[in-house]
């Protein structure tokens, strides 16, 4: 009974021991995660500027790109229109040249009725 009063007591003293050495392994912990903080920034920082700025200009040169792309897809688009109107222009010419072909093709069939009717009917 006295070993246990006796290991009680130990482990009792470890405890207060770590507890209060905790705090200060945190603060010690927190001492060099905020220097470690503190010199990644400082030594960073202007590979981080020249990064944003090289980003930047990379972006300045998408936006270039994607305008000549916006240009030549509006000239496409265009020249696609241009050639469906002409399309529909030559359509309606040839429809119109059919219209008036078959018209002129049945002027043509009675006439040729009539004069070949005239040859064979005498003349009264």
């Amino acid at each position: 009974m006295a070993d246990k009063t006796v290991s009680q007591v130990q482990q009792s003293t470890s405890q207060t021991q770590q507890t209060a050495e905790e705090p200060r392994a945190r603060t010690v912990a927190g001492d060099a995660w905020a220097r470690m903080n503190e010199t990644y920034a400082s030594t960073t920082a202007p590979f981080v500027s020249q990064y944003k700025r090289m980003m930047d200009e990379q972006f300045g040169r998408i936006s270039g790109l994607q305008a000549e792309f916006v240009r030549h897809e509006t000239q496409g688009v265009d020249q696609a229109l241009a050639a469906v109107d002409e399309m529909a222009r030559l359509s309606k010419a040839g429809i119109q040249w059919y219209v008036t072909m078959t018209a002129q093709s049945r002027q043509m069939m009675m006439d040729a009725a009539r004069r070949s009717t005239d040859f064979i009917t005498p003349a009264v």
